[in-house]
């Protein structure tokens, strides 16, 4: 779960324990809540998020924190193991251009 957690601050099992409890991580989050450089939820309106808006959050933290380097070719380049946003819209990419390559492989063995 790495540092998208701050797991420098607390553990992952207290997160998981206050998400089960409290239906909250509020308690885990340490700045504004940004997807792609973008802030979505800024620092002051975690606190007053509902339940399913904070299971919501505790989702994309999780999606967050998922490095890179666990996915396999042809999605990510050798050697590339990035784990911000970036990084994730770079894999897309790959991702797109091996399945234009595979379309032109099957169109010239027709």
């Amino acid at each position: 779960m790495g540092s998208v957690f701050g797991a420098d601050l607390h553990s992952r099992d207290e997160w998981r324990q206050s998400l089960k409890e409290k239906h909250s991580i509020a308690l885990f989050v340490t700045s504004d809540v940004e997807i792609f450089g973008e802030t979505v939820i800024s620092f002051d309106e975690v606190q007053s998020l509902d339940d399913v808006k904070q299971l919501a959050l505790a989702f994309l933290r999780i999606v967050q924190g998922i490095n890179l380097k666990f996915l396999r070719l042809p999605f990510v380049p050798k050697n590339w193991m990035c784990s911000d946003c970036k990084a994730i819209v770079k894999a897309q990419e790959a991702e797109e251009k091996w399945k234009k390559r595979q379309a032109v492989k099957k169109g010239s063995n027709s």
